[in-house]
């Protein structure tokens, strides 16, 4: 099982690295990867309108939800 954090602020990648994903505040996620203090690699959670999807994000941009 992976923690859960909230995305505190909308956030949209710098640059053009492909794997890097968009996010919108309020938005929970799952975290697979935090070793990396600059970059965590995260998974969406699917909705009925979009699929789950999996990138890096800057975990300026979350907060852990508390259970």
């Amino acid at each position: 099982m992976f923690d859960i954090y909230v995305v505190t602020a909308d956030y949209s990648p710098m640059g053009v690295s492909k794997d890097a994903i968009a996010l919108k505040e309020g938005q929970y996620v799952e975290v697979l990867d935090s070793a990396h203090p600059l970059k965590w690699l995260v998974r969406t959670k699917p909705t009925k309108s979009n699929p789950s999807r999996q990138g890096w994000v800057s975990p300026a941009y979350l907060d852990k939800r508390l259970k």
